[in-house]
C-alpha cells in the first residue's frame, strides 16, 4: 500500500495476523489499519475511515489437482465459496455507494 501510494513506510509499525489480536490495538490505543470492510462494518468501537484503497484489492483462488475432479463435498464447498463470494461483492458494492450517508 505504501510503496503503491510512492511513500515510506511508518517507523513505528507493527504487522499482526490475529484479528482478535488487531482489535484490540484498535480499540484501546491511537493506531490505525488497513483490514477487510467486514470486520468492522458492524463493530460498535470501530470507525472506518474514508480512505480509498485501492491497491489492497485482491483476488482468492482455490488450487486443485489437474489430473481428477473435485469429490462431490469439494465440488459443493467450491459452490458455495463462489455464492459467498458473490454476496461479500455485492455488500461491498452496496456499502460504497451508502458511503456518502456517513457512519458512526
Amino acid at each position: 500500500m505504501f510503496f503503491h501510494e510512492g511513500l515510506p513506510l511508518p517507523a513505528d509499525r507493527v504487522e499482526c495476523t490475529s484479528m482478535l489480536t488487531l482489535r484490540n490495538l484498535l480499540v484501546s490505543t491511537d493506531v490505525i489499519a488497513a483490514l477487510p470492510m467486514f470486520i468492522a462494518v458492524d463493530d460498535r468501537e470501530l470507525r472506518i475511515l474514508p480512505t480509498p484503497l485501492s491497491s489492497i484489492r485482491r483476488s482468492v483462488g482455490v488450487t486443485r489437482p489437474k489430473d481428477r475432479m473435485p469429490s462431490p463435498a469439494a465440488s459443493a464447498l467450491l459452490v458455495h465459496l463462489r455464492e459467498v463470494g458473490a454476496q461479500l461483492a455485492e455488500f461491498e458494492r452496496d456499502y460504497e455507494s451508502s458511503e456518502g450517508a456517513g457512519r458512526g
